[in-house]
């Protein structure tokens, strides 16, 4: 080969080698922010909403109406009407000035409202004598007292929404219930909604403001202090799907093209 067209052919392969990686590195771009586009991870219980009922807790009952609630849930962009699934839990928090950081949730069905896949350590196995810690309650696996019982904390959450994070979750017992009441501990029975995205939320706030029928009793406090996000989940993941395909092609795009070139390289000499 004349040396001068050797020379022409080497700068067009180091510009060919030059264009691939600024390819290469626009799809990890791509990537990068197709990964930051992704609904973060809020907890699944993000948008619970629970409705506080002012009775005292022997007399509370959730109201009939309250677990036929339905909302409009999409899955792959197909709205079917659902249930959303209403939970009553029992809240007892510590009399003031005593020590312990964390309140007490107690409610009746607890495997039911936990997975394993919800544990950040341990396991989401809870009892009249075993409870799970909640990620913001500030306590870990190991023992603590409640009442005269001594209680093993078997496993701590991952973050699962505001309305949840901060608790001790046990499983019902009157017993226990009756005895801390007795200390000094305030009890109050409230009532977990359980939407799934920000559009289920206002869905169910909607229907228990237009039906008072819904409430316990008149004065009872609704609380949800879920905030709604920047852009819809549906619209971040369709968004980040796009990048994240468009980044792979390029990558596959400019890697055939350099595998290619390398390949005739090697025939030529051949």
């Amino acid at each position: 080969m004349p040396r001068d067209d050797y020379v022409t052919e080497k700068a067009e392969r180091a510009v060919r080698q030059r264009r691939a990686v600024v390819f290469i590195l626009a799809g990890m771009v791509l990537g990068g922010l197709a990964w930051i586009l992704l609904p973060p991870d809020r907890g699944r219980f993000q948008y619970a909403v629970s409705v506080v009922d002012p009775r005292p807790w022997p007399d509370a009952k959730m109201p009939a109406g309250m677990e036929e609630i339905r909302v409009v849930r999409r899955r792959f962009l197909l709205p079917r009407t659902v249930e959303v699934g209403a939970v009553k839990v029992t809240r007892l928090a510590r009399p003031e000035g005593r020590g312990g950081s964390a309140h007490v949730m107690m409610a009746e069905g607890l495997a039911d409202l936990f997975t394993p896949a919800d544990c950040q350590a341990g396991k989401a196995v809870a009892g009249e004598s075993t409870a799970l810690a909640g990620s913001a309650s500030g306590l870990s696996r190991g023992f603590t007292q409640l009442g005269s019982r001594t209680i093993e904390i078997s496993g701590v959450l991952e973050g699962l929404g505001p309305l949840l994070d901060e608790a001790l979750w046990m499983e019902w017992s009157q017993s226990l219930a009756t005895e801390l009441a007795g200390a000094g501990w305030r009890v109050r029975v409230r009532y977990l909604l359980l939407a799934e995205t920000w559009a289920e939320r206002e869905q169910v706030l909607a229907q228990l403001e237009a039906e008072p029928g819904l409430l316990p009793t008149p004065e009872a406090e609704i609380m949800s202090p879920a905030e709604p996000p920047p852009l819809s989940d549906a619209l971040r993941l369709v968004l980040a799907c796009v990048m994240v395909a468009g980044g792979v092609l390029l990558l596959v795009r400019q890697l055939r093209g350099m595998f290619g070139q390398a390949a005739a390289g090697t025939l030529g000499r051949e």
